[in-house]
């Protein structure tokens, strides 16, 4: 089989075939390692891999296969860590200074049921510093670029994982999410990123100090470039483990059989702003073909206009203060080595008042409490992912929008109160912009509806077929950064209709 086929099949289609012996790990492998040897200098989505262990594992899982074992569902096909997840003997830097050299001793829960699903770990992709921004460079690795430009930012702080999958360096990336961090680069590079219900995928073990951050906001999940492959991903990744207390669900759902099923006659709501939200005007056009597709499909939406107070500053505050936990007892001899604008928002945290973060805690609950109010009668809610395209790689989040002066929280805006609320919420490619950069549509169902929200994204898949458009795969086009061309796209979604 020619490399380029290997590089945009599924992981689905990669698993099947390798179970069939029509292809085999190794050349599955060497045509993903040739892959990154050849783009990822130029876009600089992987920041850590160890080329001869991949080898190792895909001849030992070649060596299985023939050997006639009980296969895992992932069994040869390669997965890509975000580098805020820990990998035993691999390097894991959490993106800072701090952890430059740090190799676990363990395998975080997700990477153990990987491995234990027969999936190849490719190595770990780039994230910004404790992820605490939603673009992804940082001091050790620089920025992560956008396969489709490389002028423009991939998203963060999951963007590492999405430019790989986007660029055809693996089919799945693993990443987490405390504001947006999956859906963002989701967005941005035209893959599909899902964000599951709060305590159905488990966490840790963590870091010492970032038991709060990653209890409260952090949900960790797939980015694919087919909704299947996040069903799958799902299917392996999910369920109660005893190392994380939280783990709340046992999760016997078959997602890849739970999104067979179409979605007709769900009640929608329409909530492009949610709540104070300043879009651009491109992106809300984009977004709002997605209604004509729901009419086709026999749902009902009603377009829900929200009055609630923004939560920017409680949410901006407590981000702030967890992190200030995290890292604030060795704060003075650390600093030396973090990010300027870490180090204002650590201060601003350690600055915090207590009966400030209380206060600020009580209005992200009142937001939960008004957002379940607003939604209860609706099985969905559809928004744009980002209320922006993307945008330079210079920039970590545009200050004027419309015309109009915005918080640095109006880029994440549409994604961090999902965090909050702890529901399941999923960003899919829906167009193009008029200058050949990625749309993405995010779709967020109830606490533990993941099966919903997954449902829907596939019958939008289906009616509006996505997976075929991507960056072109030739070389100088990356190079040369301009807009590139998509190719092989039949009924292309740069203008849903």
């Amino acid at each position: 089989m020619r490399d380029e086929s290997i590089l945009y099949m599924s992981a689905s289609d990669l698993a099947e075939s390798i179970r069939n012996r029509k292809i085999s790990p190794v050349e599955v492998i060497g045509a993903i390692l040739d892959r990154i040897d050849q783009i990822n200098p130029i876009v600089n989505a992987f920041c850590t891999y160890n080329e001869e262990q991949i080898r190792l594992s895909a001849k030992a899982a070649e060596s299985a296969l023939y050997r006639g074992e009980k296969l895992g569902p992932l069994h040869g096909v390669p997965v890509s860590i975000k580098d805020l997840i820990c990998t035993k003997g691999l390097r894991t830097t959490f993106g800072s200074k701090l952890y430059e050299n740090y190799i676990p001793e363990f395998d975080d829960i997700v990477v153990t049921r990987l491995k234990a699903a027969g999936a190849i770990i490719l190595g770990k992709t780039n994230t910004s510093e404790f992820g605490y921004k939603a673009v992804t460079d940082n001091l050790i690795f620089g920025g992560t670029r956008n396969p489709w430009n490389i002028k423009i930012t991939a998203g963060g702080s999951s963007g590492g994982a999405a430019a790989a999958v986007a660029s055809g360096m693996g089919p799945i990336g693993i990443g987490n999410d405390a504001g947006g961090s999956i859906r963002i680069p989701a967005s941005f590079c035209g893959v599909f990123g899902f964000k599951p219900s709060r305590g159905v995928v488990p966490v840790g073990p963590i870091l010492p100090g970032w038991q709060n951050m990653y209890r409260r906001l952090v949900h960790t999940g797939p980015i694919t470039r087919t909704v299947q492959d996040s069903a799958l991903v799902m299917d392996v990744i999910g369920g109660r483990d005893r190392c994380d207390y939280l783990s709340s669900v046992p999760m016997r759902v078959e997602h890849r059989e739970e999104i067979k099923r179409p979605v007709r006659d769900f009640n929608i709501a329409w909530c492009p702003e949610l709540g104070q939200t300043v879009l651009e005007r491109e992106v809300l056009y984009r977004a709002e073909q997605v209604l004509t597709v729901f009419a086709e499909l026999k749902c009902y939406v009603e377009k829900v206009d929200l009055r609630i107070p923004c939560p920017h500053e409680a949410f901006q505050l407590l981000f702030a203060a967890d992190c200030a936990a995290a890292l604030g007892d060795d704060f003075a001899s650390r600093k030396a080595v973090l990010e300027k604008k870490f180090i204002k928002l650590i201060i601003a945290g350690l600055e915090a008042k207590g009966s400030d973060c209380a206060e600020a805690a009580n209005r992200c609950h009142l937001l939960c409490n008004e957002f379940q109010n607003a939604f209860e009668k609706y099985d969905l809610i559809v928004t744009p992912t980002v209320a922006v395209s993307p945008f330079s790689i210079d920039m970590d989040w545009p200050r004027l929008l419309e015309g109009k002066k915005v918080h640095a929280l109006n880029y994440i805006a549409l994604t961090y109160p999902f965090n909050l609320l702890g529901w399941p919420a999923a960003s899919i490619p829906w167009g193009l912009t008029n200058t050949g950069l990625p749309v993405g549509l995010q779709i967020i169902g109830k606490l533990y509806e993941d099966a919903k929200v997954l449902r829907a994204a596939a019958t939008l898949e289906r009616a509006r077929l996505w997976s075929n458009l991507r960056p072109y795969p030739g070389r100088q086009n990356i190079i040369e950064g301009g807009s590139n061309i998509v190719k092989g796209i039949e009924g292309s979604i740069t203008e849903p209709h």
